[in-house]
Formats: C-alpha cells, sequence, structure tokens
C-alpha cells in the first residue's frame, strides 16, 4: 500500500494486496538538494581517437596535483574510459558548493582546460549534488546523512568565498517514470548569487 510521506511516497512491504512487488512505477520520488553536503563534477571528453584519448588522461595526471595542493574542498578524482567510443568521463567530488568554485585558483587546470577544444575534443560537463540517502529518495525513509560527511578534504573550503549560504531545494517528480519520460522534475530554482562566476 503506497502512503503520503513528507519526503516521498512510502510502500508498505508487508502489504500484499496488489498480488506484486512494488516497482518505481509505484513511487513519487522527492528529492532535496543540498549543495552543502557534497558535490559531483562529471565532465565527458569525445575523443574521437585514441591518441587524444590518451592525451586527455595525461592532462588529468599532470594537473592532479596542483588541484589538490591549490583546490580547496577537493576530495579526489577517478576517470571512466569507453575504449570503443573513444570517451573519457571525469568524475571528481567536492566537499559542497564553495569547493567547486575554487577550481579558478588552480592555473594549472584553467590552462589545461583550454587544450581539448584547440584539439576538436569535444566536452561536456555537469554539476550534481547531493540529494538525499537512497532509502529516502526511494523509499520515505532512513537516514538523512551524506557518504561524504565525515571526509576529510584535501583543503578545506573557505569560510570566505562570496558564496551564501547553501539552500535546501524540494524536487518532486512531475509523476511515474512512465508519464515522465525525459526525467522532467518540477520544483523551485536555487538561484547561484551573482557574484560568482561560471564553474569549470
Amino acid at each position: 500500500m503506497a502512503a503520503p510521506h513528507p519526503v516521498g511516497v512510502w510502500i508498505d512491504p508487508a502489504d500484499s494486496g496488489s498480488g506484486r512487488e512494488p516497482d518505481s512505477a509505484d513511487l513519487t520520488p522527492s528529492l532535496r538538494v543540498e549543495p552543502a553536503r557534497g558535490q559531483a563534477m562529471i565532465t565527458r571528453f569525445d575523443c574521437g581517437s585514441l591518441g587524444k584519448m590518451l592525451l586527455v588522461q595525461l592532462l588529468h595526471w599532470r594537473v592532479k596535483r596542483d588541484v589538490r595542493r591549490n583546490a580547496r574542498g577537493y576530495l579526489g578524482i577517478v576517470l571512466l574510459r569507453d575504449w570503443r567510443h573513444r570517451t573519457v568521463l571525469s568524475i571528481s567530488l567536492w566537499k559542497d558548493l564553495r569547493s567547486v568554485y575554487s577550481m579558478g585558483e588552480v592555473p594549472a587546470h584553467i590552462s589545461v582546460t583550454r587544450v581539448p577544444a584547440k584539439l576538436g575534443i569535444a566536452t561536456s560537463c555537469g554539476v550534481f549534488c547531493y540529494s538525499g540517502d537512497w532509502r529516502e529518495v526511494m523509499f520515505g525513509g532512513g537516514p538523512q546523512r551524506s557518504p561524504l560527511e565525515p571526509w576529510r578534504a584535501v583543503n578545506p573550503p573557505a569560510g570566505d568565498l562570496p558564496v551564501g549560504e547553501p539552500s535546501v531545494t524540494h524536487v518532486r517528480a512531475a509523476g511515474p517514470a512512465a508519464d515522465n519520460p525525459t526525467g522532467a522534475t518540477s520544483g523551485r530554482h536555487t538561484e547561484v548569487p551573482g557574484d560568482l562566476q561560471e564553474a569549470p
């Protein structure tokens, strides 16, 4: 039986009236976007050739030390490789939204970001924010703790960066997956303070 819940829809596992297991169509996910509890930056490099793909990995290896030394709140990075399609995903973790903007203080990173375009490597990047414990998101219950808490940042975020206190934005899905094939959601939008520069 599906029942309303403050953060979504909770399904009673003891209810066997439907004669089937609950699936995603029974759930209305409710996400709480919390910029202060962890960020993931995912950058895609469509390289087009093996040589360019290897170069992208070399550039990451060269700049990694400078990012670790100078970017505040940086937690780590991993590369995923799709050799067949000559594509690389760069996935980095950050303590909070303040940390992401500290990439602008790493000269080596700024310099390297200009290289892919010169070589004809198409790039795209997204910022992914913590939106709740998986049990809370999927079933409406469970601990409300980010897996990045606690986690020792290489350089802690600066307290004097011009970023206001991150707000919590509640986003409720428009409906079941069948009614929402694009994954579009509706809800309030969190505006980034105007004095911040564009994220890398």
